[in-house]
């Protein structure tokens, strides 16, 4: 068939070739869907979740080998939670580090910890705490 006497479709489809979109886009918005529905749920899963909250109060450097953190936990009574303690030094250097087990005798509790250093220590703090078991 001459180009004159194409349609502008079939002259279209004779330059680029036909495609059949239906189905691809069928499919993937299938996937989009089943993302957004699974996002969903991850969020809801963890909505249930218990948390726990720590909050850094004071650090202070008892010598060259100890510096004694100050810090409050707010959870669940009964609650058993890990906490990353780190110590570092004037060069931002970690100089100290210690995990510990606390088991929430009321929602809020103040804590103190004396964690060990290889040297002395210019700051330290309670970087996370993440919930063990649940009363």
């Amino acid at each position: 068939m001459s180009h004159s006497a194409m349609s502008d479709e079939e002259r279209i489809a004779d330059r680029y070739g036909t495609t059949r979109r239906g189905p691809q886009l069928v499919i993937i918005g299938v996937a989009i869907a089943l993302v957004i529905a699974a996002g969903i749920i991850i969020q809801v899963i963890r909505l249930g979740e218990p948390t726990v909250a720590v909050t850094n109060t004071g650090h202070t450097v008892v010598d060259d080998g100890r510096v004694r953190l100050t810090f409050t936990l707010q959870g669940e009574k009964g609650m058993t939670v890990a906490c990353t303690a780190t110590a570092v030094n004037g060069q931002f250097a970690e100089v100290g580090a210690k995990e510990v087990d606390i088991t929430l005798e009321a929602d809020r509790v103040a804590r103190e910890l004396i964690l060990q250093t290889s040297e002395r220590a210019a700051a330290g703090s309670v970087e996370s705490c993440r919930v063990l078991d649940v009363p």
